[in-house]
């Protein structure tokens, strides 16, 4: 069957590549929606299948079935490559942490960011669409009593994300449009844009859309995607870990989340900016 298929699919246009990868998306949506449909309690064992499930059909097995149909070497395709120095990694760890103030400010410009009066229904849909994502991630970590539940939430919110996210993302998409473009820039911006878009929450946008066009390039320059699947966890472990580890109404909570905000704190985006480039360059050399 995949000796049939296989030069049929590979062998079309990137724009029907990219249509047929949105079928592909939505029929696995839809699956995973029958199959979550099950377990539709309001518990939270129940609320962490179901995102599990929404993982699962939205984002790996949609990213796993393009690359069987797109390429000989599904592996290869999705850039499931062994990085290439362990360097990589620790510089991947470095950037993160550097890059932590600027996207946080951005964040909080995102945040000021206001729609014209005739968009006000618009606004409002969105800010309501937000508040209920924020409302089902406090859900998801609401659970504290051991490093069971931490386990648990690293596993649901930080890792799985990460992996299938990416596969998605990177792994398929900015592969497409690579190939439709034949600009590595603009597979990177228009992966990253969807990336963020997708998400659907607008005052997110600016920081989310930054850290697509990082992991994008990092997943450029590696050639592996593990390199960026180690970025996005670490973002989501981070948060996760905060969560866990100090009380939502916590001064610490609240100062670790606006690290680099405000004007006293402006300058660590100031000093991580030229840190982050330095680290930036290195890992591309690394790379090369």
């Amino acid at each position: 069957m995949k000796r049939i298929l296989l030069p049929v699919f590979a062998s079309m246009h990137p724009g029907k590549k990219l249509l047929f990868f949105f079928f592909i998306v939505v029929a696995s949506m839809l699956t995973g929606g029958i199959i979550a449909f099950f377990w539709r309690g309001e518990s939270l064992v129940e609320l962490r299948i179901r995102v599990f499930v929404n993982q699962l059909f939205t984002f790996l097995i949609p990213a796993f079935i393009a690359a069987a149909l797109y390429a000989e070497d599904r592996r290869e395709y999705l850039g499931l490559r062994k990085v290439s120095s362990p360097v990589l990694l620790g510089l991947t760890f470095l950037i993160m942490l550097a890059f932590t103030p600027l996207v946080n400010y951005t964040g909080f410009l995102n945040a000021k960011m206001e729609l014209p009066d005739v968009l006000a229904g618009l606004e409002e849909s969105m800010r309501t669409f937000e508040e209920k994502a924020r409302i089902l991630t406090d859900r998801l970590l609401s659970s504290r009593k051991g490093l069971s539940d931490f386990a648990l939430n690293l596993l649901i919110v930080a890792f799985l994300p990460a992996v299938a996210e990416e596969l998605i993302f990177r792994g398929v998409l900015l592969q497409i449009f690579r190939e439709w473009s034949r600009s590595v820039h603009f597979a990177v911006g228009i992966s990253a844009f969807i990336f963020s878009f997708i998400h659907f929450q607008f005052y997110g946008f600016l920081p989310r859309f930054l850290l697509g066009l990082l992991f994008g390039y990092l997943f450029v320059w590696s050639k592996s995607i593990y390199i960026p699947v180690a970025a996005h966890f670490f973002n989501n472990a981070a948060a996760v870990s905060l969560y866990f580890f100090a009380d939502a109404d916590t001064d610490f909570l609240q100062e670790s989340q606006n690290f680099g905000l405000g004007n006293e704190n402006f300058i660590f985006v100031l000093w991580s900016l030229p840190v982050f480039l330095m680290l930036l360059f290195l890992f591309k050399k690394k790379s090369s």
